[in-house]
């Protein structure tokens, strides 16, 4: 659209509303707090048309159960595969379509219908409007892992782990906090020598001796 063409669509459409939409200062526009409340439902709108075309190109899909999944970057992938393996086994014409964002966009995408459901390592915290439920999967035990040349070093537990090099998740992750607490009741100052969350990494340095790592159960079952 040309600008002149532009400027008289908002202007007939500030009309029909009979709301002051846009505010002026130099050549910018800025918009009035009606406009920002405008502007939220338009954006559902569209978001809605986008859901729209989306189901009508699943509709080649139908018969199959279909699950949009968000993934937060905490969640180990092997819990995600175990997840997955079982919605395959539970519908084998399941079409699956995983996401992977930040958890404020996943849980607006989550309220928008845009996902039916988040994984995630500890509960999202929104109002009762949002309509969100969290729902516990399951708890996992966390192991402390070595390779066995720094194991034989570990005879008595938790006492040897004072000093020791240790490996932990980024803070911003439910087994940092968990383990940190198990440190704190037990009175241990373990040598932390780095933070890393790709579980994958973590257990190459683990292996190499580089430290002692708490690592999930699955993790370590599904370990080639």
């Amino acid at each position: 659209l040309s600008q002149s063409s532009l400027s008289m669509q908002l202007g007939q459409f500030e009309a029909f509303l009979t709301k002051k939409l846009f505010l002026r200062e130099g050549k910018k526009l800025l918009l009035t707090e009606d406009g920002q409340h405008i502007l939220s439902y338009a954006k559902a709108i569209f978001d809605l048309g986008e859901e729209l075309s989306d189901s009508l190109g699943d509709r080649a899909r139908q018969g199959k159960l279909r699950i949009q999944i968000g993934i937060s970057s905490y969640i180990p992938k092997s819990v995600v595969d175990t997840v997955l393996q079982y919605l395959f086994e539970y519908s084998r014409s399941s079409y699956v379509n995983i996401i992977e964002k930040n958890m404020e966009q996943m849980i607006e995408d989550l309220s928008l219908h845009k996902l039916d459901m988040i994984l995630n390592d500890f509960p999202c915290q929104t109002s009762a409007e949002d309509g969100i439920e969290n729902h516990l999967l399951g708890k996992i035990p966390v192991l402390l892992c070595a390779n066995k040349q720094m194991a034989k070093q570990i005879k008595r537990i938790p006492a040897d782990l004072n000093n020791v090099p240790m490996i932990l998740p980024t803070a911003q992750s439910n087994t940092y906090q968990a383990i940190q607490e198990y440190f704190l009741s037990k009175k241990i100052r373990p040598n932390i020598i780095a933070e890393i969350q790709d579980l994958e990494l973590v257990r190459r340095l683990v292996l190499a001796g580089r430290g002692i790592a708490p690592i999930n159960e699955i993790t370590i079952r599904k370990a080639p």
